[in-house]
């Protein structure tokens, strides 16, 4: 038999085209199984082309030899195809999808949105087993934003298993390259660089598959966030302020893990950062989250005495939460219960308190909250003054939320746990000649037996006439104030009591059951403020009524008058934030 040769012409690109495909089946079966397999192949492939040589010298034509070679082939790559599906999966490596993340961050911190080269920390662990058990390579692994959107992809590449099972994820951020094992530490001392320790939280992804290419984390700020906003209503220039937070834990640390902070027994003074402005500017805070913080700032105005006020001594810090303590300056005026050079005030409902007056020994800021449905809620703010053991003021904002309740009375009589028993009347079992009189009434805090309780702590209460007032036109107009609140986001009311009035300054005094003085109020007033959220506009008004019996068919409405014409009769600033137009004038009608 001769040799057959081919043409160049004719032949040469059908055969490099089959020599082509057979490259590609080879590399197909190299790179898809494992190595125990290749001896089989090898072999099977040698005398497959070896099969293929001889049989090409019987041909006639060397078409009908590429067609057959071609044929080859492809009953060869159909074959491995085959053969590879029909392995195990011990018995093959397939490419499994790479780990990538959209991420969504909430609003209440300093770092509201992602920016492009932001970097999370990420740990992937087999479901339920906890981060501790992270796998290798995902274990504080790097991911970056690739633009602002919130896409995120591992620097060093990261996989779902090969099996298919399923995955937690855990993310922080900032990263940290240097993090050893699971827990995080948390200074807070230098709030000028807050974005740099504003730790945010997800661990949302739990029990997860590859089904889908990128999914959410949802990141949440680690640290309670607090605002205190500065303005000025008298010409008082804040572009020199400074305020610093008093006495606050510095650090702790977070516990990946779970979630959880643990302040430190670390505790310091921290200065805030402060937005531009002369008569409005902001401090923010970011601050460990606890139970029963104290919020105590100084506030330094150049040219001015520094102030040292505590707007909160039993506040709830709460992780991806944001509180906020308004505060208003004003120069100050005459003397009197409220004056002073400056003036700082806090809630819509809080009265402006002057430093002087702070500073004075028998003065006490008190503040109540009490616990409902697991959250934290303000109760009422007073100024008590402990010689007289009496509060020249009860602040409280009033809604729905608070009597729409079914608590009752629970006539819990007893002292107010905030202050030392002996700085306290003793009403255990009354005062002779006179009713326990509310400053803040049971009937306005129904919600709960705790909020309710608090209403008969002995420092809420003063000596009162009964039959002709308390039990009276006082009880029509706290009536009337509660249902004026029932159709209004909140209506924000002070209720006080006066030792001395313009024309009599003496002070009169009853007994305790203790046999200590107890002042007798000459005239006791409310003072009323509610918003238009949507304008801002505020509509006010006030009453007083005097200590003393009146005939059964008059009527609080007689005793109306503006809110100015209050602070000018008590010395009080009421409403600070609200502006003054406000204030000096009221519409009877619209309290009705």
């Amino acid at each position: 038999m001769g040799t057959w040769t081919l043409s160049d012409k004719s032949d040469k690109p059908i055969l490099g085209s089959i020599f082509f495909f057979e490259k590609i089946v080879k590399n197909l079966y190299e790179i898809t199984f494992f190595q125990k397999l290749t001896i089989t192949f090898e072999h099977f492939y040698t005398n497959y082309r070896n099969y293929i040589m001889r049989y090409s010298c019987n041909l006639k034509s060397s078409i009908r030899f590429s067609m057959l070679r071609i044929y080859s082939t492809v009953a060869l790559f159909v074959f491995l195809v085959v053969f590879a599906g029909c392995s195990s999966e011990s018995e093959i490596t397939t490419e499994t999808a790479r780990v990538a993340f959209n991420a969504t961050l909430s609003q209440n911190g300093v770092v509201n949105a992602w920016e492009p080269g932001s970097q999370i920390g990420v740990y992937m662990s087999p479901a339920g087993e906890g981060i501790a058990n992270a796998y290798n390579g995902a274990r504080n692994a790097r991911f970056t934003a690739t633009g602002s959107q919130g896409h995120f992809s591992s620097d060093a590449e990261v996989y779902y298993p090969a099996d298919g099972s399923a995955v937690d994820f855990v993310a922080y951020y900032p990263y940290q390259p240097s993090l050893s094992g699971t827990t995080i530490p948390i200074d807070i001392s230098n709030q000028a660089q807050a974005a740099q320790f504003d730790l945010l939280y997800s661990n949302n992804l739990r029990g997860r598959g590859a089904s889908v290419s990128a999914p959410t984390l949802t990141f949440k700020h680690a640290l309670s966030k607090v605002t205190f906003p500065l303005r000025s209503t008298g010409g008082v220039d804040l572009s020199t302020a400074k305020v610093t937070l008093l006495d606050v834990p510095t650090s702790g640390t977070f516990n990946l893990s779970d979630g959880t902070i643990t302040p430190s027994s670390t505790t310091g003074d921290i200065e805030l950062p402060l937005t531009a402005g002369t008569t409005v500017r902001t401090a923010t805070a970011l601050l460990l989250p606890q139970s029963g913080a104290v919020i105590k700032l100084r506030l330094e105005i150049e040219g001015r005495e520094p102030i040292e006020h505590s707007l909160s001594t039993n506040a709830t810090l709460r992780q991806d939460n944001e509180l906020e303590y308004s505060i208003t300056l004003s120069s100050g005026g005459s003397s009197g219960p409220g004056q002073g050079s400056t003036i700082i005030g806090g809630y819509v409902e809080l009265p402006a308190m002057s430093s002087s007056q702070l500073a004075q020994s028998n003065i006490k800021y008190i503040t109540h909250s009490f616990t409902y449905n697991s959250k934290v809620y303000r109760s009422y703010e007073m100024l008590y003054d402990t010689d007289l053991k009496m509060a020249y003021w009860v602040a409280y904002p009033l809604c729905n939320f608070y009597t729409n309740g079914s608590t009752g009375r629970t006539d819990a009589w007893a002292y107010d746990p905030a202050l030392s028993e002996t700085q306290q009347a003793n009403l255990s079992g009354g005062i002779s000649g006179y009713d326990r009189g509310h400053q803040i009434p049971s009937a306005d805090r129904q919600v709960c037996s705790e909020a309710n309780a608090q209403t008969f702590y002995y420092t809420n209460m003063t000596p009162q006439l009964g039959n002709g007032l308390n039990q009276s036109i006082w009880a029509n107009l706290e009536m009337a104030v509660r249902g004026w609140s029932s159709n209004v986001d909140t209506l924000y009311v002070v209720t006080g009591a006066m030792p001395t009035s313009p024309s009599n300054t003496s002070i009169s005094y009853a007994r305790d059951r203790s046999g200590q003085q107890i002042c007798v109020p000459k005239y006791y007033f409310k003072a009323l403020c509610r918003v238009n959220r949507s304008t801002g506009q505020a509509y006010t008004i006030a009453f007083k009524l005097d200590h003393k019996n009146y005939s059964s068919g008059d009527s609080y409405r007689n005793y109306a008058l503006s809110v100015k014409d209050l602070e000018n009769l008590t010395g009080f600033t009421f409403f600070p934030t609200i502006d003054a137009q406000y204030k000096s004038s009221y519409n009877l009608s619209l309290w009705n």
